[in-house]
Formats: C-alpha cells, structure tokens, sequence
C-alpha cells in the first residue's frame, strides 16, 4: 500500500521521522488523509462535532454539557452514543471554567492550557481504545491501541520542573473528572505522556473559510510532517471533516514534505524562533538560514518610528470605545509612510482597522484595510520567489467580497469574482464549497441572508 503512496516515510538522526515525496507533484495534489486519534473543538456548541461546519439552532445540540452538537447532515446515531460515554465529563470540565475558588489543580490545569487541550485529553482518557476515524499505512506502526512505539516524542527531557509539575497536576486533574463522571480507560501516567505528545504534536483543526484554529486534534501520520518556514503542503478539513495534506506548490521527488508549526506570513525570524521554542528544535530551512532578507524587512527597528508606531498600535488596542479604537488605527495607517511597504507593524494597523471596522460597519475602511492585508501577502509571495496554492489569503479573500457586497449592489460582481479566486484554492482539499457556488452564482448574497454563515454553511 505504501508503495502506491505518494509519501515515504523516513527516519535519521538529524531530521527525525519525516516524509519525502516518491515522485514529482504539483501544487493542488492531495497527499494524504490521515488517521485521526481524537480532536476536540475549542466551541463545541457552534460547530458540528463530524464535519466542523457552523451548526444552527435548528440543529441538533446537547442540552446537559452545551459542549457537542451536529448538523442534519451529520446525525448520525454511532456519534451520540459515544459522547453519551463523555457528556458528563464534558459538563463536569465547563463548570471548571466557570467557577471561582477552584482546587490548586484545577486552577493549574485551566491555566496552563488551552481549553480544547484539556477537552481532547479528557476525550481521549475516556474513548483510548477506540480511533475516532480514518486509516493511512503509517497509522498502526506510530500508534498501537493507544501506545506510542516512539516515533511521536513527547521532549519530557528537555522540560523545566514547573512544566513537568504542570503537566503532572493536569494529568491528575483529567483523570478525576474522567473516573468520577464516565470510566477512565488511561493511568495518570499515560494521560500525562499523552499530554506532553499533544503539546509537540497537536494540529490545530482550521476552519476553511476564515483561515482560522477552531480545535485541535492528534493525526499521527500528519505529526511526521516536518517544520519549515517555507512549507510546499498545507492541510485543512474536507467536507467530511477529515483533514486533508495537499502540496501548495511544485514538489519534486525525494524532496522533504513540510507544513508550517507557526505564523510564516507576519512573524519575524526572532518572532518564529520564540514560537517554535516549545517545539524544542531551532528552524534551519532556507528562510531562516538564506533568506534572511524577508525577515530583515519583516522586523526591521533601526528608525525611531518603528517604536513610535507600535506604541501607537498598543494605544489604540486598548481605547476605551470600539469607535475611538477605530479612528486611532487609521491614523495609525496613515502614519505608516515611513515604515518599510514589508513590515509587521503594517499588517498589525490594517488587522486593527479591520477588526473595528467591522464591528462599526464602515464597509469602506475595512475594504482598504483588506486590500493593504492582500498587498503584505503579494509582497510576501514575491520574496518566496515560488508560486503558492492561496490556501492562506481565502480568509481574507472571503471577507473581502462579503465586505464589497455590503458597500454596494455594483461591486457584487466583483465580490463574486473574488469568490472563484476562492473556490479554486480550496478545491484540492475537498472543502464543501457549495454555498461559496452559489454566492459564485449570484444565488445568495447579503440581502439573503443576515450573516456570512449562513453563505458559508449553505446546504
């Protein structure tokens, strides 16, 4: 079976388990579908527990722990029954959040991790025998009924003492909310490594549309993808649910596969290095080590304005009205014309004008916010000197025709052009695209409906 795969595993010392690819491929080629061990939702009342779309009222939720639901197309008998095995728990972990006065170890385990962390390992505590979906060839070599032969390295060596009591008190903390609300199938020892894997090899679930986390999950295969700052794969959920690996652009055989652990668009080398510290390795890929030019200019604090402006971003974060936010952040562009066209701090002033624009609906000024977050991202790709499948810029792709929709009934055809740019990035990988056809179309638009959702989640 492997032999068919477009993928080879490999192992050495310096590069760790890794993939290669068997043959030569372009951009928009679907590598893999791996098996999935468990995932948990960092809301599980908004989106559909299968397929990670947005759910409705009209659909089915669960009414004890407000933490799990499905859309019609996804009722499926097999899924309420396993989390009947878990709802108690679910409900028991919400309550923890709202609380006050909580034990030492709930307060440890809340605060040092994310909560869809704390829900996956308590998922996984509870299901351990089971694999919520999915094979690949590699599945059952890296993780045999819930043990791990090595291959997925949890780093407990390389842990300061305050993380490793963290995690310990965490581990505890899960399995008496599994033992005292559904049957634990783990030992706290085996929950605390399966913390530690997840914390190193963890996939954040991206919802399609936004470019955005909404969960995480453990995909042992997909953990065999190695770091680089200039990834050829990406990978987000089909229209099943299932997460999807597709190169983004031309690989060549025996070439290294690699996704990117961190932000590769707006992060400075420094700003990368802090984030893949908790990886436990230092990034040597050719942006980091050749091209230093981009992050030279990503980054760059030689001009006094540079601090001047990031104070000035930090003020208007923190207005007192969404209004008065809104109106320093556009003076915040404004004042950018001494800042390098490739700096971060652009990208900061339009995502602020952006995010308060939206909230005043003044559809003019998030439109030139957009169109400056596209222009980063063109400058980007230029540097990169490669043309990408881009997967990365459909957030704002989308955004940007809901935005020009709302400006005027005129630019509704160019919001629909916008929408095919869409479309195809998101073909290779499955994504339920239809309410994006139908938007293509001219079938729904914003006099339709209230939200974008209900474009985006269109059946």
């Amino acid at each position: 079976m492997e032999t068919d795969s477009p993928l080879k595993l490999c192992r050495n010392d310096e590069r760790g388990a890794h993939f290669v690819a068997t043959r030569d491929m372009p951009a928009g080629t679907r590598i893999l579908s791996p098996g999935c061990i468990e995932e948990a939702l960092t809301d599980g009342s908004k989106r559909c527990s299968d397929c990670k779309r947005g759910v409705s009222e009209q659909d089915k939720h669960c009414l004890f722990c407000s933490n799990f639901a499905t859309c019609t197309k996804c009722t499926k008998e097999d899924l309420w029954r396993r989390h009947q095995k878990e709802c108690r728990a679910f409900n028991a972990l919400e309550m923890e959040f709202e609380e006050e006065g909580l034990t030492k170890q709930s307060a440890v385990a809340i605060e040092t991790n994310a909560r869809e962390n704390l829900f996956l390992a308590l998922r996984w505590t509870i299901h351990r025998s089971e694999t919520l979906y999915g094979s690949d060839p590699w599945l059952q070599g890296i993780w045999r009924n819930g043990t791990v032969p090595g291959i997925l390295l949890s780093h407990e060596d390389k842990r300061d003492e305050e993380d490793i009591s963290n995690i310990h008190a965490t581990a505890n903390f899960i399995l008496e909310l599994a033992n005292s609300h559904a049957k634990a199938q783990a030992s706290v020892e085996e929950i605390r490594q399966f913390l530690q894997i997840v914390k190193c090899n963890g996939c954040g679930i991206m919802d399609p549309f936004r470019q955005e986390s909404i969960g995480i999950g453990l995909y042992p295969s997909g953990c065999c993808f190695n770091h680089s700052c200039r990834p050829n794969c990406d990978y987000l959920p089909d229209a099943n649910g299932r997460i999807q690996v597709v190169t983004i652009r031309p690989v060549l055989m025996g070439e290294e596969m690699t996704l990117t652990y961190t932000d590769n668009v707006t992060q400075s080398i420094k700003e990368r290095s802090e984030s893949l510290s908790s990886y436990f390795f230092v990034c040597d890929c050719e942006r980091c080590t050749k091209e230093v030019r981009m992050d030279l200019q990503l980054d760059s604090e030689e001009e006094l304005h540079v601090t001047k402006m990031e104070h000035a971003l930090i003020e208007a974060e923190n207005s007192d009205t969404v209004a008065l936010g809104l109106e320093k952040f556009k003076i915040a562009v404004k004042e950018m014309w001494n800042i390098p066209e490739f700096h971060r701090l652009r990208w900061k002033a339009y995502h602020g004008c952006l995010i308060h624009a939206e909230v005043m609906r003044d559809w003019e000024t998030a439109e030139t916010a957009i169109n400056g977050m596209l222009k980063f991202h063109d400058e980007v790709d230029k540097m990169r000197s490669t043309e990408l499948l881009p997967v990365a810029k459909v957030g704002l792709l989308v955004k940007k025709a809901w935005v020009l929709s709302k400006i005027s009934a005129q630019r509704s055809v160019e919001s629909r052009t916008i929408i095919t740019t869409a479309i195809s990035a998101l073909q290779p990988f499955g994504v339920d695209v239809l309410g994006l056809r139908l938007w293509e179309k001219g079938f729904l638009t914003c006099k339709h409906v209230e939200t974008i959702d209900e474009i985006l989640y269109a059946e």
